[in-house]
């Protein structure tokens, strides 16, 4: 998040960016994440993508909620995702094998983003005006700039022991893995 005071519109600029933002890193790492999963033999590459997006949209949507108090309403969003990934992981991980657990995760991602963009929206949330997006998009220019690579690290360092589970043991082992890490 970036710290300091904003008012109403400031928030609201900032999220409709970090949501033109999302749509880009989908639109650009897509192709890559298929290409890089047909090299490595890796289809659960395909998911980088889609999640990376939803993560971002997420987390746009939990700082706007914060900035504006509605923490009941967060909470909320959190217990519908935990519920949706604990109940499809256990429905889809005997049903597919490997990736039934990705796909409960994203599928939690999916209900965080819509239910928080929902409360987002019921809360007073405006579209920003692309020359304000674009002047908050300059000021705020050297966060992503010095943050970006620390959260690419620390995000990478998260699944290097998954990648060595499924390499060693296969994927329905590194799911469970991914399961019990939640």
């Amino acid at each position: 998040a970036i710290a300091g005071q904003r008012d109403s519109a400031d928030t609201d600029t900032l999220l409709t960016l970090v949501m033109l933002l999302s749509v880009a890193v989908l639109l650009l790492l897509l192709p890559l994440s298929q290409v890089a999963g047909g090299l490595l033999a890796t289809p659960a590459l395909v998911w980088v993508a889609p999640a990376a997006a939803l993560y971002a949209v997420f987390q746009g949507a939990t700082y706007w909620l914060t900035y504006r108090g509605r923490f009941g309403l967060l909470s909320l969003a959190k217990i519908f995702q935990a519920v949706v990934v604990v109940l499809g992981a256990l429905l889809l991980a005997r049903q597919a094998p490997g990736t039934g657990l990705i796909g409960a995760s994203m599928l939690g991602y999916l209900v965080a983003v819509v239910a928080t963009l929902w409360m987002v929206s019921a809360s007073g949330f405006r579209l920003a005006s692309p020359a304000s997006v674009w002047t908050a998009a300059k000021r705020h220019l050297n966060f992503p700039l010095y943050g970006l690579l620390p959260a690419m690290l620390d995000s990478f360092s998260m699944l290097i022991p998954v990648w060595i589970v499924a390499d060693q043991f296969g994927t329905q082992e590194a799911g469970y893995l991914g399961l019990s890490r939640q």
